[in-house]
């Protein structure tokens, strides 16, 4: 069969323990209409021997092998090589439900098509994750502004049309280890004209395994601040109109400032007690690799601030306070 209906894409780095998890939540529904691509991320385990195992057993898998670049890398290796209408994301941690392609047809043909997931978490009961409002977005400026807002970027929530990612260049930004689901779905989200939500959880998401790179939390000022700037330039190159591209800036403006004001406030706790003013403030600027100029971030940042009327700024500034007089 040369052509799919679906294609499943899953990064793979060092997840012999996981991945067949993942590969039998999939194969039990494959009907001929779906493919599963594993891209292996030069693995050091066994993943590679596991999935030879299963794409052995079933034509429909297929296991791509490269150097290890990062999930990013892995996923546009995916999408160059998908053959399906539709893309689909998942993680080697975590697996699909029972009726994932199934309900998957029964959804409209739109550009793009977010659902539901599971948060399976350790000593706890699984709790369904979806924003409300994503339900109630009439309208493409109202469903991308709630996406950003309620931060539900992962790509393993989404439906995406392969044809739309080709033909606009969409791809993941290879050089970001923070936030390239933000990047890559903000650039897909501008090239839609029909966008729809819909409340079934298809995915389960396991956050009890810690093993892979895609799980690391990471309060890198430098990526954060690229993440924003990456998706500030979107949406300034997109098609949209003037007023839509107002709108989106202003939801952006604010979650940008409020990731660069956690993050300051994660370093500030991460530093020693005794920290001074002034090495507070080299701390803060050594933290910014050469790609972003301090006083250039913080003037932007403040200025975006003011705009958006943000109430993280009172809040940072009480830690700063509280960390000058330890």
């Amino acid at each position: 069969m040369s052509w799919y209906i679906y294609s499943v894409i899953i990064p793979a780095f060092n997840a012999e323990k996981t991945i067949a998890r993942c590969l039998d939540s999939l194969v039990s529904q494959l009907t001929g209409a779906e493919e599963i691509i594993v891209v292996d991320d030069g693995s050091a385990d066994a993943t590679v021997q596991v999935v030879d195992e299963y794409a052995g057993r079933y034509p429909d898998i297929r296991l791509i092998r490269k150097r290890n670049g990062g999930p990013s890398s892995a996923r546009n290796a995916g999408i160059l090589a998908a053959k399906g209408d539709y893309i689909l994301f998942a993680d080697s941690d975590d697996f699909v439900m029972p009726h994932y392609f199934e309900t998957l047809n029964t959804f409209e043909d739109t550009d793009l098509a977010v659902f539901a997931y599971e948060s399976s978490r350790p000593a706890k009961k699984k709790i369904k994750v979806f924003p409300d409002q994503l339900s109630k977005a009439d309208n493409r400026t109202v469903f991308f502004s709630e996406v950003i807002r309620s931060r539900y970027i992962s790509s393993w929530t989404k439906r995406l049309k392969r044809q739309i990612l080709l033909e606009n260049g969409v791809l993941y930004p290879e050089n970001l280890r923070v936030g390239e689901d933000f990047v890559f779905v903000c650039r897909y989200m501008l090239c839609c004209r029909s966008m729809k939500a819909y409340g079934k959880a298809l995915y389960c998401y396991d956050e009890t395994s810690g093993d892979s790179i895609i799980r690391s939390v990471n309060y890198d000022l430098t990526q954060l601040i690229q993440m924003y700037e990456y998706g500030f330039k979107a949406v300034e190159r997109s098609d949209w109109t003037a007023e839509d591209k107002k709108k989106l800036m202003q939801v952006m403006d604010y979650q940008y400032c409020r990731s660069a004001f956690a993050g300051m406030m994660h370093l500030i706790d991460a530093e020693n007690p005794d920290l001074s003013p002034r090495g507070l403030i080299e701390c803060f600027h050594s933290s910014l690799r050469e790609e972003i100029e301090p006083s250039g971030f913080v003037h932007r940042l403040m200025k975006k601030t003011i705009a958006s009327e943000n109430v993280f700024l009172p809040m940072l500034a009480g830690k700063l306070v509280s960390c000058i007089k330890r």
